[in-house]
This record gives C-alpha cells, structure tokens and sequence, in this order.
C-alpha cells in the first residue's frame, strides 16, 4: 500500500513539476516576443531559472548540495533582476556584494555546464579564468598586465560582454524557440512522417535503408539542433533496417553519424551555432542560410554516393516496393505535418525575422495538429511539448553562457587578436596554411566541446586572422562553423559516432572510423567555398552553376575513390582530373569536368563496380 501511494504521490509531483515549466515556457515566450524586459534582464532571468532547473533535472549524489547550489545560484541572479538598472553604472566601482554574486554566478555558470555537456568546455573556461590572473608572469604572446577579480566581475557579470553577453542572447531570444518549436514538430508526429517521407522515396534504391538515414537525418535536423539527439532519434529507425538488409554494424552507425552532423549543416536551422554566427557578423540570419544550401546540398551528396558506392561494393539491394509507403500515400496522410517545416523555410530565406519566424511556426504547428485525432496537440501533449522544450534547451543554454565568459576573457586581455597575429605570422601569410592550421584548432576544439561552444571559441581567437588575410568575414565564419560541426565524426574523440555505435551495437573506434571515410569529402567542402565564394551563392550565376557541378565531381571522386575504386589505372587519372576541379580556376574546372566524365564514363561501361 505504501509502495502504490509513493508512485501516485511521484505521479502527483511529476505532474506539478511538468506544469510549471510548460508555465514558464509560455511566460518566456511571452517575454521574448512581446519584448516585456529588458535584453539584459531576460537574460539574468532566463539563466536563474536554467540554474535552477538544471540543478533539479541533473541531481548529484547529494540533494542537500544541489539545494544549497539551486539556493545561492538564484540569489546571484536574483540580485541582477534587483539591480539591474543601477548595475551598469558601478562597473568602474563594483561593490563587495557586486563582486560576491559575481564569482558566485560564474562558478553556477560552470557547474551546470559541467552536468549539462560534460566537463570539457568548463576547464576551458577556467583555464581563460586563470589566464586573467597569471598573464602578467607568462611570455611572448601570453603576456598581459593583469587584471583585478573586481575588473573580471565587472566585465563577466555587471556588462553584456560575458555571461550576459549577445552569446547567451542568442540562446535565450532566438534558439530557445526553435527548440520550443522541434519539441513540438516531435510531439505531433512530424518526426514520424518526414521518415516515412524518406522510406517511400529512397527506400527501393540501391541501400535504400541508408539513404533513408541520409534524408531523414538532413530533415530532422531542422527539429532538433544536436547531431547526437539526430541520431538517437532516426538511428533507432534507420539502423536496424539498414543492418537487416546487409550493411555491417559499424557501417550502419556510421551513416547515421555522419548524416545527423550534416543536419546541422543543412538550412534553415543550422543549430545555436548559425545564429550565433548571425549576432557576431551583425547580419541578418537569412544570408547565413542562403549561403550554407550548396555547401549542404555538397556534403549531403558525398555521403549519398559513398553509401551507394558501399551498396555497389556489397551488392546491396533495395527494399522491396510493395513493403514500402507509397509517397502519394504518404502525401495524403503527413502533409499537413510538413507545413510548419515548409512554411519555416519561406519565412527564413523571405527575409522574415527568424524570432517571429519561429513563434508563427509553433502556432502553425498547434493549428495543423488538429486537423486530424492522431496528431491532436491536447492538454497533456502541449504540456509535453513545452516541458521538453525547457529541458532540452538547458544544454544549450548552459554552453552559451560558459561561451561568454571564454569571450568575456578574450575581450578583456586582448588574447583573440594576439593569437590571430601569431597565426598569419606563423603561416607567413599564406591562407592555405592558415586555414589548414585553423581546421586543426576546429577539429580539437570540437572534438570536447559542443559544435556551437567550440565554434564561439574558434571564431573569437581565429576569425580576425583569416579577415586579416583577406577572407571575407562571412566566408572565415563559415569555414570555422563547418569545421566545428564536422569534428563530431572526426577520430578519436567522435562523439556522434560513438553515440551511433551505442544504436548499432558496433565498436566506437570502427564506427568513427568508418564514419570518417564518409565524410572525407566533406572536409574538402570548407576548403572550397573559402577559395571560390560562388559556392556561398555570391557572384555571376554561371560561375555558380559551374562551380557547383565542379565540386559535386570533386564529391563523387572522392567518395568513390575512399569507398570503392582501388586500380591504381583508374585512381591515377581520377586524383589529376580532381585536381583540376578543386583548382580556384574557372577554364580548369572545365578540364576536369570533362577528363572526370570520361572516366566515370568510362568506370560504368566497361569495369564491374566489384572489380575497381
């Protein structure tokens, strides 16, 4: 009897506790967009909270410790909400208690970081902490005058340059809504319906249920946000179709890796770390999804002709067609369940604010999930969905804020522009060097980090060093976005392979390893586009269209040549006709596309794809 009256009594308190953050999730976007308070006063408002409900969510060992932390925590930012109009003015003078919430809520800042997204981006950033007091006795370009705990606290805490920086205000304002939005789009079934989508259009190809992996990944990612929540959501789908039609299990995780980090990469949501992206270039969020659809539509397509080519190797079939949906069946039932997504696209690449964007999408979503019993958004679901919602911006939250106090310090010890001039010196101004030296820095960064924490640090100590050497500062910011996210699937630290390799069963190191053929190609994408801005969709259209085949050329080369061709008769003319078409020439890009014609041409008529 005690036994069934604890779980009702945990039933009662799961309930009480899923309503009022639902409540808060309304009152929030209530705030945002109605623009109630103040930038800085949400953001000091909307971190209390996160503290506080981070503690609850990810407890420690010790309730007592958890409660004391959620106590002092929210009284630190509590004191910001109380003072926040007399604040600003006491920065050349901040008080004791100033100083004491100050150091409070950086430590809060940390330890739910920590809970939230692992150790790693919080021992960054004390690191940079310590570096505030120890530059003064460090050589070279480490070297600082120094700096008071009183000047920390002003610039971390009392200012919008740390914790209550644009970073967190991007978190806050503008991607917590997109995450309100996917927890809906999930809630009706829309994740459901765009793998059907998927299943009835690729599955009967050649690897179908890989290809399926591809699409629905590239798709869900405009829900989610987080390459490993990409995979736990289609992987559970995708992978044991594709291991039951024939593809090894490292294989089968390796797709899904690989395709749910290019969902990231794909528009109109691109992750925290595209809008962050937006706020530090001062340019409206439309430019920044225009320009990533070829890069995206390039690294997709790497990823497509390397599963095909694994299917030709493997003599992998399809799915048969009378065991799959039929897409105007598929029509019929979901595509009320697409228009929030299709409609989101319209607005994003129109021009309409991304905010207002989001927030007309969630009351798309509402409005159509009522159109049929299956998708009816009904009290328990909308209190799910905002419930969710909450929770699964915590982390990104959380990351954003430890971001700005890493750019906190930047800014305060000029460390980003030191190491920016180090970097073209130690190039010698030469931008194939730099930019190689700075996917390095991605690729580590990326390999503890978030993708949009590391992204924030890259940009802020690289950036300036790639715009000094005359790359456009779209172009540096892009390149570094997409380093940042491609490190995910990078060995040895490839967490989303490993995440991947949990779903299939498969050894992590093989899963990465495998995971890393695929996406050679996509290492290459960066590389392109910082040399011939027509891939950002900039310049004359027939030196778009031109440029584009060329890479997609230089895509299936690679691909086929890491995947399938081994003949040293065919590999030779394949890697010189792929130097023709990376070269930042218009007349060579020609030469290749003819010479790789040939050759693939020739490839199909007179080899068996089991023999190269």
């Amino acid at each position: 009897m005690r036994r069934d009256q604890s779980r009702v009594d945990d039933s009662k308190t799961n309930i009480i506790f899923s309503t009022m953050i639902a409540s808060v999730s309304i009152f929030i976007i209530w705030a945002i967009i109605y623009g109630f308070f103040e930038p800085h006063f949400l953001r000091a408002l909307f971190l209390l909270l996160t503290v506080v409900i981070t503690l609850f969510m990810h407890r420690s060992k010790y309730m007592t410790v958890d409660i004391i932390l959620a106590s002092i925590g929210a009284l630190s930012f509590l004191y910001v909400l109380i003072e926040y109009e007399k604040i600003p003015w006491r920065t050349a003078f901040p008080t004791t208690l100033d100083v004491i919430f100050g150091i409070i809520s950086i430590i809060m800042i940390l330890e739910i970081c920590r809970r939230t997204v692992g150790i790693a981006l919080p021992i960054v950033a004390i690191i940079f902490l310590i570096y505030v007091f120890v530059g003064p006795y460090l050589p070279g370009i480490l070297y600082h005058k120094g700096y008071s705990i009183q000047r920390l606290v002003a610039l971390e805490y009392m200012g919008t340059e740390g914790i209550f920086g644009s970073i967190t205000g991007v978190a806050v304002e503008i991607v917590f809504l997109f995450v309100i939005l996917g927890a809906f789009l999930v809630e009706t079934g829309a994740g459901e319906a765009i793998v059907k989508g998927a299943t009835s259009l690729f599955g009967w190809t050649r690897g179908g249920p890989a290809k399926i992996a591809v699409f629905a990944s590239a798709a869900f990612g405009t829900m989610s946000g987080s390459s490993a929540a990409n995979v736990v959501t289609t992987g559970t789908f995708t992978i044991p179709m594709m291991k039951k039609l024939g593809f090894e299990p490292k294989f089968a995780g390796a797709v899904e890796a690989a395709a749910s980090t290019g969902g990231l990469l794909m528009p109109p949501i691109m992750g925290a770390g595209a809008f962050v992206m937006a706020e530090l270039l001062g340019i409206p969020y439309q430019q920044i999804a225009i320009a990533a659809v070829l890069p995206a539509i390039l690294y997709f397509a790497a990823v497509l002709i390397s599963v095909d080519n694994y299917s030709i190797k493997k003599g992998i079939k399809g799915l048969p067609r009378d065991q799959l949906p039929k897409i105007r069946d598929v029509l019929t039932s979901y595509f009320y369940l697409y228009m929030p997504i299709i409609a989101l696209v319209y607005l994003i690449f129109t021009g309409y604010p991304v905010r207002d964007s989001a927030f007309y999408c969630i009351l798309l979503t509402i409005a159509v999930s009522m159109l049929k019993k299956s998708s009816r958004l009904n009290f328990s679901k909308l209190i799910n969905a905002l419930k969710t919602g909450f929770i699964n911006s915590l982390s990104v939250t959380a990351a954003c804020a430890c971001a700005g106090v890493v750019i906190g310090v930047v800014s305060l010890t000029g460390i980003g522009l030191k190491i920016s001039s180090f970097l073209v010196t130690l190039s010698g101004g030469n931008i194939v060097l730099a930019l190689i030296f700075v996917a390095i820095l991605c690729a580590i960064l990326g390999m503890g980090l978030p993708a949009t924490a590391a992204y924030i640090v890259a940009a802020g100590v690289t950036a300036p060093a790639l715009i000094q050497l005359e790359l456009e500062p779209l172009v540096a910011h892009m390149f570094i976005f997409y380093w940042s996210n491609l490190a995910s699937v990078t060995p040895p630290v490839a967490v989303t392979s490993y995440v991947a390799a949990g779903v299939a069963k498969a050894e992590p190191m093989a899963t990465a390893i495998e995971g890393l053929k695929l996406v050679y190609a996509g290492y290459i994408v960066p590389f392109i586009f910082a040399f011939n801005n027509a891939l950002l969709l900039k310049g004359n259209p027939v030196l778009i269209v031109i440029t584009f085949v060329s890479a997609l050329c230089a895509m299936y080369i690679i691909s086929t040549l890491a995947i399938r061709v081994r003949k040293i008769y065919l590999t030779t003319p394949y890697l010189f006709s792929l130097v023709l078409l990376l070269f930042p020439n218009i007349k060579l890009n020609l030469v290749g596309l003819c010479m790789a014609a040939g050759i693939i041409v020739l490839q199909k008529v007179k080899l068996s794809g089991d023999g190269l």
